[in-house]
């Protein structure tokens, strides 16, 4: 996360929540902060990753859900979403549901596999042969 810093920086005070935290989320990097991950396959992770537990990390509170499905009244000083928002069904609610989550003056910050070739994006959407990336988009179409 040493990249980051010249973009942002996060402090231990700061208010955290990881979108589609997978197994290896940004609990690992931010220790020090209390962190909420959601993630519609935590009970997965639990069960079938040796190396994923939840109790090893007391400052987070994990919750099963999916990105556009996901509700609170909270909002937080970092919003991360690393290679999340692509797996979702509803890309649009997705990124409403993010832009919810951020206080005034919060931040987004989002990683998403984008297609480089027209060719491969016109491929992959006529085969619709990648079902965990319904979304096949370029840079310009997620801007």
């Amino acid at each position: 996360m040493k990249e980051c810093a010249t973009i942002f920086e996060v402090k231990n005070n700061n208010t955290l929540i990881d979108m589609g935290c997978g197994p290896s989320g940004l609990y690992l990097p931010f220790p020090d902060n209390n962190l909420t991950a959601v993630d519609p396959l935590l009970d997965d992770y639990e069960q079938n990753l040796s190396i994923f537990s939840q109790k090893k990390y007391p400052n987070v509170t994990f919750i099963k859900a999916a990105i556009e499905d996901f509700e609170t009244k909270e909002q937080f000083d970092y919003v991360f979403c690393m290679n999340a928002i692509n797996h979702v069904s509803n890309i649009k609610t997705g990124f409403l549901v993010l832009s919810k989550l951020a206080k005034t003056n919060g931040k987004i910050i989002a990683s998403i596999d984008a297609h480089n070739y027209t060719f491969l994006k016109k491929l992959f959407r006529f085969l619709q042969c990648d079902i965990l990336h319904p979304h096949q988009y370029n840079k310009e179409e997620y801007i």
